[in-house]
């Protein structure tokens, strides 16, 4: 399995949110299987998003495509987002 975590901290997490589940199809398209989104305890707007991905060569397309910056811009995200690519294997 591949899975794709992102943290970044966003201006308001209700507008963030919104973006993000209007978007469910355009991630789906793109070869995300699940998602969950986690919020720091302290700071609901720094966001870790977790998510179950089809393959490595469709993550690091999305993870690099302008549609994704774009909107994570509309989103309100307000600094660098800090993306890692994870697998399950031990090899």
């Amino acid at each position: 399995m591949i899975y794709l975590l992102i943290r970044h901290k966003v201006a308001d997490f209700q507008k963030w949110k919104l973006v993000f589940d209007e978007n469910l199809e355009w991630r789906i398209s793109h070869g995300e299987k699940s998602y969950q989104i986690l919020r720091d305890i302290n700071d609901p707007n720094d966001i870790f998003v977790f998510c179950e991905w089809e393959n490595l060569d469709s993550v690091k397309q999305f993870i690099n495509s302008q549609d994704l910056k774009d909107k994570m811009r509309d989103a309100g995200v307000i600094e660098e987002p800090n993306i890692r690519i994870l697998t399950e294997k031990l090899e």
